[in-house]
């Protein structure tokens, strides 16, 4: 299994950044997210389309729910370090 790469999450909705550091993972939790609301998905007949993980599902789920991904520079790291008060771990 291939290694994803680690990637910071800004939450465009409050600014601030997801705890979250792969995209799977993210879309994986909004997904879980989306069943809850079970109804409207079905009728919108997107729930099934969205069951499969693949990289362009994944995208999709993160930018409806407002999300952007942004490659870890050092400027956008100490920003995510200052939000979170921890490291970002790379590995």
């Amino acid at each position: 299994m291939m290694k994803e790469t680690k990637v910071i999450i800004r939450d465009l909705q409050t600014g601030g950044f997801s705890a979250h550091r792969t995209v799977e993972g993210l879309a994986d939790d909004l997904y879980q997210d989306m069943c809850s609301d079970v109804e409207t998905w079905e009728a919108n007949g997107k729930l099934d389309f969205y069951s499969w993980s693949t990289p362009q599902r994944n995208l999709e789920i993160i930018d409806m729910y407002d999300y952007e991904v942004l490659y870890p520079t050092p400027s956008l790291i100490k920003q995510y370090e200052d939000y979170h008060k921890r490291a970002f771990e790379r590995g």
